[in-house]
């Protein structure tokens, strides 16, 4: 408990297990708000009362079982930190508009990146849309002129805009000509009541920015600049939120973030403006004439609820989308001009005739970190679709704990746990596209633009090509984490314990079976305990002889009476 241990007192502890008719126990190192004690994480005298854990555990025959890393949820820790291309990873591009017939020779604005890490994965190319380059000539609002510089996506920056005494306030956007549009891409977060007028700086429309209020946000258009009409309602909470990238976006709280982006009818005009009903800062406001895909962040995993598994939902919708309409992006007419750029990010390239977007694509770690760790035991999760990764992370974590676990494992006393999964997605590793073109049969670089919501194809296809992404990550995650887990252990003579549930990456059926015991929990004073029914299934299916269950997990510092919580066990005994 955050540093507050003692040779005696685990001594003690254990004794008393034993005495009691316990067969085994788990560690889980933990801060959660305790005090730090005496002992620092990692340090050469954390380490020895580790060994000494394992020693007495073996002179009682006690089963020594011990969570994968600091925290309860996932996998990382400082040495992740260290290696941050271990990290889990996604994606994020810049979008750069480039005439062709001639040689073009621009420098492609590197991509944001978290804790300043980053590497380039491809550099596409394909045709824009007519009109989808025009920029607008004039940015205003209802309390004056708008620097356009304010408007390059650093959620840091923006600009506020606050009710008019009409209660309505609006940034506009005049081009030189009518321009036609199907989609709005927005970054802006509500400016809470407590923040000075000065903001919070929020995500895609609210994402882990300050909370979104109860204003409405709707997109107007107009011809003259003078009569406007109502396009469509926006959601003011946003669809967007924290990722890894965003089209030419910029840094919060050190990294990308991702724009709200909705379709709207085929419109042609002049003028477009963004009216709220409420103080926002906003960050980005662009329209194009090429349309998006349908909910493409939670698609392409740069947030939950794509459907590759666990229990996300999809992002919530201020009215029933707007499907997209064509024109959309030919598959056959993405180039691939990687070796046209060099490490500067210097594009030398012989563009065929037209208009082109050239996308600009690295990835950089998501930032997440496990938890709730004790005092210097927190740093980066690891990449969950490389089992080079993996294997760094458990020598870390495992390296000079095994030769005193080592007595245990010739007794089948040794094991190691993966708790229920709480950190997120990830939607990106190094070998993703050779790994893409083994399982898929296909090369993922002509269908790359549906990853940051282009509808490549249809929307058919392009659904069905983020489907293709996700069935991948699945599969990865769950052999090369929960899988690589398993195989680690079992090098070492130890077994694998494993809650498979919770959003992420993976599907939890098929994680369930790299389990030796599949585990589910169930909280007192809960109704509802989805994972009991769930590995029983799995032992059902994979033939688990042994399902295993965190128990009466509570709240409530020790107030339970015993008698109290027999309701929840025998609520949950049969359901297995």
């Amino acid at each position: 408990m955050n540093g507050n241990i003692s040779e005696i007192g685990i001594t003690r502890d254990l004794e008393a297990m034993k005495r009691v008719g316990c067969s085994g126990f788990q560690i889980f190192q933990v801060g959660s708000g305790i005090p730090k004690g005496p002992v620092d994480y990692g340090s050469p005298e954390h380490i020895r009362l580790l060994q000494h854990t394992a020693r007495e555990a073996n002179r009682l025959g006690l089963e020594f079982a011990m969570h994968n890393c600091p925290g309860w949820s996932s996998s990382g820790g400082p040495w992740i930190t260290a290696r941050p291309e271990y990290s889990m990873q996604n994606l994020t591009w810049t979008e750069t508009p480039v005439a062709g017939g001639q040689r073009v020779n621009v420098t492609l604005p590197r991509p944001v990146a978290r804790l300043n890490f980053y590497r380039d994965a491809m550099v596409l190319a394909f045709p824009a849309v007519a009109g989808e380059t025009a920029q607008p000539v004039r940015i205003t609002s209802n309390s004056g002129p708008v620097d356009a510089k304010l408007l390059a996506g650093d959620p840091a920056g923006g600009f506020e805009i606050r009710p008019a005494t009409d209660g309505t306030a609006f940034l506009q956007l005049e081009f030189a000509e009518p321009v036609e549009a199907r989609s709005v891409a927005l970054i802006s977060a509500a400016i809470a009541a407590d923040a000075g007028g000065r903001g919070r700086g929020g995500a895609g429309g609210g994402g882990r920015g300050s909370p979104g209020g109860g204003g409405a946000l709707s997109i107007e258009a107009s011809d003259d600049g003078a009569q406007f009409r109502k396009i469509a309602d926006l959601p003011a909470g946003g669809a967007g939120g924290r990722g890894g990238g965003g089209g030419g976006g910029a840094a919060a709280a050190g990294g990308p973030q991702l724009p709200t982006t909705v379709n709207i009818p085929a419109t042609r005009a002049k003028y477009f403006r963004l009216v709220s009903t409420e103080p926002r800062r906003v960050s980005a406001l662009r329209v194009s004439a090429a349309p998006r895909i349908v909910n493409w962040t939670a698609k392409a995993h740069f947030t939950p609820g794509g459907g590759g598994g666990g229990r996300g939902g999809p992002a919530v919708q201020a009215a029933p989308p707007v499907e997209p309409s064509g024109p959309f992006v030919d598959p056959a007419s993405v180039l691939d001009i990687s070796q046209s750029m060099n490490q500067q990010g210097q594009l030398n390239w012989q563009a065929p005739a037209g208009n082109w977007i050239v996308l600009r694509i690295g990835h950089t770690t998501n930032g997440v970190e496990n938890h709730p760790s004790p005092d210097g035991g927190g740093g980066l999760e690891v990449d969950k679709f490389s089992a080079e990764a993996y294997d760094y992370h458990f020598n870390q974590f495992f390296g000079k704990l095994l030769d005193a676990i080592a007595p245990l494992t010739s007794k089948g006393l040794a094991a190691s746990i993966i708790d229920s999964y709480e950190t997120g997605v990830q939607n990106w590793t190094v070998k993703f596209p050779e790994e893409f073109q083994k399982r898929r049969g296909y090369d993922l670089k002509k269908y790359m633009p549906a990853m940051f919501g282009r509808v490549v194809g249809s929307p058919q296809v392009s659904d069905r090509f983020l489907w293709d992404v996700r069935k991948t990550q699945a599969e990865l995650m769950q052999e090369n984490y929960y899988g690589r887990f398993q195989e680690d252990l079992h090098k070492h003579g130890m077994r694998s314990f494993i809650e498979p549930y919770s959003p992420g990456n993976f599907d939890e059926m098929p994680t369930g079976n790299y389990a030796d015991m599949v585990m589910g929990e169930f909280w007192q004073g809960r109704a509802v305990h989805h994972s009991v029914k769930l590995v029983a299934s799995i032992g059902h299916i994979y033939d688990k002889k042994i399902i295993g269950a965190e128990s009466f997990t509570a709240q409530s510092k020790w107030q339970e009476h015993p008698y109290s919580l027999r309701p929840s066990g025998t609520s949950c005994t049969p359901r297995g």
